[in-house]
């Protein structure tokens, strides 16, 4: 209505709305704010999140379903010099994912970030145990540093920095509420037990600060009351700790998993670093990696597959949803593919007959 009325530019005039839509292309829903003009207009928004919100300068979102390629594109231009604004602590530049080397694309899920993203959590524990910390949580952390002999942030945060991803090869045979049969102790002494722990999925690190990081391991083996014992495959020492975690280390990164033969086949596919192609269209620049499988997911929530003549082809067969974050200067971009073969309303119907299984049962 301004622009009608001439008292405002067309958006086509705006350098943010050029350059992206010349990037991404029309798609069957095109959207773009100007974050600054559209804060003004919001009047009921309290001053701790406008404050948050300021970091954005605009937005730019494009929706295909009609054309193979990237079934979302949204595009954000922020003003990466603000101080003082929590989101941006988490809107820095990425890097190549190593992790990437335990990704296969058979994984039902694979979840990566880079180490900005922890990096950016422990600057905000570190900031809100400066402002509200109490007697309780200075006591908690004293604890943890003589327990540890290792200085909380020096040591403790900065061992814990890097790359992490979580891996799951087999939706079905993944139990994330098996760690809660992990006993954990700390009150005069520290007592663990995982003896009844058992599940799919495996968690991969990659400390920025390997000294830190071994330091830690090092306190870690010398707690009393963990029992941990070891055993050589293909030529890496696998860790066990009370026979229900296992651990050890491959090209230099850390394999940690909840099922013995889980964590021999992620070693072998380290070593092996054969990476799928598709990893080729993925940033440089990435802060977050995510590969999905929508179909096992659902034949999980259903507890089982449907029948063949009730799909158009299996779950295996069905391309992994890709999705990532990326950052570079002052843009931040966030894509998904469904499918490299299909276009996104094609990859959608094959997942049909799941969604409809699913409500079924």
């Amino acid at each position: 209505m301004d622009t009608y009325r001439k008292d405002a530019p067309s958006i086509r005039e705006n350098r943010e709305f050029k350059e992206t839509s010349k990037k991404f292309g029309d798609g069957v829903i095109t959207a773009f704010a100007d974050v600054s003009h559209a804060l003004s207009l919001v009047d009921d928004l309290n001053e701790t999140d406008r404050k948050r919100l300021e970091i954005f300068q605009s937005i730019f979102v494009r929706l295909n379903l009609l054309e193979k390629g990237p079934l979302l594109q949204v595009s954000v231009q922020f003003d990466p010099n603000l101080p003082d604004n929590e989101i941006g602590l988490f809107l820095k530049k990425g890097e190549a994912l190593k992790t990437s080397k335990a990704l296969s694309a058979e994984d039902d899920l694979f979840v990566a970030v880079a180490p900005s993203v922890l990096e950016s959590v422990w600057e905000l524990i570190r900031t809100e145990i400066d402002k509200s910390g109490d007697d309780d949580i200075y006591a908690g952390i004293t604890f943890l540093e003589g327990l540890l002999n290792l200085n909380l942030e020096e040591d403790v945060m900065a061992g814990l920095t890097g790359e992490i991803a979580l891996k799951v090869p087999n939706f079905m045979n993944f139990d994330p509420q098996a760690l809660e049969n992990i006993n954990i102790q700390v009150d005069a002494n520290f007592q663990f037990d995982a003896g009844s722990v058992e599940t799919d999925g495996a968690i991969i690190f990659n400390p920025t600060n390997r000294r830190k990081w071994n330091r830690i391991g090092n306190s870690l083996s010398n707690l009393q009351n963990v029992s941990i014992s070891q055993t050589d495959y293909n030529g890496i020492t696998v860790s066990a700790v009370d026979s229900s975690i296992y651990y050890g280390e491959v090209k230099d990164l850390f394999l940690l998993g909840f099922s013995e033969e889980g964590v021999y086949k992620l070693v072998d596919s380290v070593k092996k670093d054969t990476q799928p192609s598709y990893l080729k269209r993925v940033p440089k620049t990435s802060v977050a990696f995510v590969q999905l499988n929508l179909a096992r997911l659902l034949e999980a929530d259903a507890k089982g597959s449907p029948p063949a003549d009730k799909v158009l082809v299996s779950s295996k067969e069905i391309a992994p949803l890709l999705a990532w974050i990326s950052i570079d200067d002052s843009d931040a971009t966030f894509e998904i593919v469904v499918s490299a073969e299909d276009t996104p309303l094609e990859a959608f119907a094959k997942h049909v007959p799941f969604y409809i299984w699913t409500l079924q049962n």
